[in-house]
């Protein structure tokens, strides 16, 4: 549940002095000049004039409509913005300004819009300036945590509710009331600064946070919320998943996110610092939304940002907000070290109830703090970038957005050089040069800087992994990207033989007509000659093809490849691995590893695994997470999560059978293709999934 952007108006009452004076000796003025009136609240106003006489008061309202291009003033009466008695009264005797007791709205399309008090005697009049605050509701604690079956108090502060009817009580999960299986709150109705009681429900549901939401009986429009996070009685979070194995993750942890919901996509950053026992004890991160203005995050709440690891080596996690926002994982974890140390996990985002908030999928991995210094952010680096997001007719949200390149850090705070490739929604722009700055790195290896010779230049932050390693998102308003950045080892040269062999190639991308995938083996020759062996599922239509592409490989590792009417780039970091970007207006983006192991067999695809969906690229698709062990004989069974358009399913049994060629391709169940990266690693895709994701398999 991330925090959403919302706009507020104000609707304001203006006193100035307007019209011709009758002669020179008349005049008319209103006392006070300006005042501000609550909801239903009363405001005295009082003439002079000279001479004396009898005054009529009454209301308007005045506001432009078209504007900057063409803009029509507006001037009449108002009605429902509020009373004025007695309307006529002697100069001096005051009378009585009543502000509505619901919010006055302007027209729609009203822009500076104005309501007036107006004081009338003759040809003379003044008007009387009034600004009336909205109200606003503010619900306390928040975040919070309350044991199951036990009782939280929750209080509701409501400013500028001049009639004091206070607000009204509900229990939700993204908007929805869930009562009473999520909880029940009493009294249903308290006067602002009035507590009520939530208790919390014996058995959790699926997703144990729960919005506890006071509602301005004023103004129903106005809202707050106490955030309650249902736990154990001994403060251990509630998870399906299990508990018990929370020494697992212990330290500090890098975090990337990328989300998808009605309203667009977003991407976040971060580090977390685990105890071993439950408790996030610290961290940061960095939010960009790809359909409006960047945001910038609370702190994350060490109060009520909780986890629990189960003896699968499934678990959850709630990231909150010192606003109460939450943001609430199932993850699966990977490569125990030998401390015990889980150092990478695969989780998803698994707090949408309704099919009508957010999801994704992203990775967690251990860091190394000796690494947080500018001295080991230096050498060549390449990254791979990308967003996801419906394109805005008449915007500058241009939908998919795709950035890679290859960089030099000094290790101090310069960016020598760099190439850049970008596609932004189809436009290309092929190897930019910019140089840049940076600063690296804080206590959580977080870091920031920017190539500034760009137009617009590129504003990027990072979080530092290991030497070797960090997880990288632009910050650019409305087509930040997020990704990798990773060290290309020092005295490296590419060359022609840095493609030579067997590689696997795993694309996504955004048609009109819905995602796509493709899951390839790229054979090379060393020489400028590939061919590329594809499995694409497009948006549920599935068909295979054989291509041949050349290709030249610059010493920086950019790849310049041809043989199609829109040939992607390559920039490696490594040979046969790097990042790809398609020049198409589906944004293709993908990941180049090598092949190795071969000969393979069914006995290629054995132990434990974690799973995940790899860079999904629309709302649509199901997020996965999840554990599977093989037993190399073609079976094989786990345990995954799933959040889709349908809501949320938490400890999904999954049995398949499975099947490896002597190549390291093949099917992990019914109706998939798969190819085998390495003893550790596999990926698959479900052939005629209209909403289909590359699924990554890994130790």
């Amino acid at each position: 549940m991330r925090p959403r952007i919302a706009g507020l108006c104000l609707a304001v009452l203006v006193l100035v002095l307007r019209g011709p004076s009758v002669s020179a000796a008349a005049t008319i003025s209103i006392s006070p000049s300006l005042a501000s009136v609550p909801v239903g609240d009363i405001q005295q106003f009082t003439t002079t004039t000279d001479p004396t006489g009898p005054i009529s008061w009454s209301l308007e309202i005045t506001y432009y409509t078209g504007c900057p291009q063409h803009c029509v003033s507006h001037r009449s009466t108002c009605s429902g913005c509020g009373t004025v008695s007695p309307t006529s009264t002697e100069s001096g005797t005051p009378t009585t300004y009543t502000a509505p007791s619901t919010p006055y709205h302007f027209p729609n399309g009203a822009q500076v819009a104005r309501l007036w008090v107006v004081a009338s005697r003759g040809y003379l009049s003044a008007m009387a300036m009034i600004t009336i605050p909205p109200i606003s509701v503010v619900a306390s604690p928040n975040p919070g945590t309350v044991p199951l079956s036990m009782t939280q108090h929750v209080t509701a502060t409501v400013a500028n509710d001049g009639t004091n009817q206070g607000v009204t009580w509900s229990v939700q999960q993204i908007g929805v009331p869930c009562s009473p299986a999520c909880g029940t709150v009493s009294p249903t109705k308290t006067a602002s600064g009035t507590p009520a009681t939530y208790t919390a429900p014996a058995i959790s549901p699926v997703l144990p946070v729960v919005s506890v939401v006071a509602t301005s009986v004023d103004d129903p429009t106005k809202s707050g919320s106490s955030t309650q996070i249902l736990t154990t009685a001994g403060g251990r979070l509630i998870c399906s998943a299990g508990s018990g194995k929370e020494s697992l993750l212990t330290g500090k942890y890098a975090f990337l996110l990328q989300t998808f919901g009605v309203w667009g996509g977003t991407s976040t950053a971060g580090s977390i610092t685990a105890n071993g026992i439950g408790k996030i004890t610290g961290g940061e991160e960095d939010i960009i939304y790809f359909s409006c203005a960047g945001h910038v995050p609370p702190t994350i709440s060490t109060t009520a940002s909780l986890y629990s690891v189960g003896p699968d080596h499934r678990g959850c996690l709630v990231l909150t907000g010192t606003d109460g926002e939450t943001t609430f994982l199932r993850f699966g974890l990977g490569c125990v070290n030998a401390s015990g140390t889980a150092t990478a996990g695969q989780f998803i985002e698994f707090d949408d109830t309704t099919g009508a908030g957010t999801r994704g999928a992203g990775s967690l991995r251990l860091q190394d703090p000796p690494a947080f210094a500018a001295s080991h952010f230096k050498g060549n680096y390449v990254f791979g970038t990308v967003g996801r997001t419906p394109t805005v007719a008449g915007t500058a949200i241009i939908g998919s957005v795709g950035i890679v390149g290859t960089f030099e850090s000094d290790g101090v705070s310069a960016i020598p050089a760099s190439d850049i490739d970008l596609n932004l929604g189809g436009s290309i722009t092929s190897k930019a040069q910019s140089a840049g700055t940076f600063q690296c790195c804080d206590g959580n290896g977080r870091g920031s800087g920017l190539f500034t010779d760009l137009s617009p230049q590129i504003n990027f932050v990072l979080y530092q992994i290991d030497n070797t390693e960090a997880f990288f998102m632009m910050t650019n308003d409305l087509w930040g990207t997020s990704g990798e950045a990773i060290a290309i080892p020092s005295g490296t040269s590419f060359s022609q033989s840095s493609l030579n062999g067997t590689a696997v190639l795993r694309e996504t991308a955004q048609s009109a007509a819905g995602p796509v995938v493709d899951l390839a083996t790229v054979s090379a020759e060393g020489l400028g000659n590939l061919r590329t062996n594809d499995n694409v599922n497009s948006a549920g239509v599935f068909a295979t093809s054989n291509t041949a592409l050349t290709y030249q490989v610059a010493s920086n590792g950019r790849v310049t490849l041809a043989g199609t009417s829109t040939p992607p780039v390559l920039y490696l970091y490594g040979p046969n691995q790097g990042f790809l970007l398609g020049t198409d207006a589906n944004v293709t983006f993908g990941i180049l590893e090598p092949q190795t192991g071969s000969p393979f067999s069914d006995s290629s695809f054995s132990g434990a695994y974690t799973l995940v969906v790899e860079n999904p690229s629309s709302a649509t698709v199901m997020m996965e997470s999840g554990v599977l062990t093989a037993l190399g004989n073609g079976n094989a069974s786990g345990t995954l999560d799933q959040s889709s358009s349908t809501g949320l399913a938490a400890n999904q049994g999954l049995n398949v059978v499975y099947s490896i060629s002597g190549k390291g391709t093949g099917s992990v169940g019914s109706g998939t293709t798969a190819v085998v990266i390495s003893s550790r690693k596999l990926a698959f895709i479900r052939d005629t999934d209209p909403n289909p994701t590359i699924s990554v398999v890994e130790k």
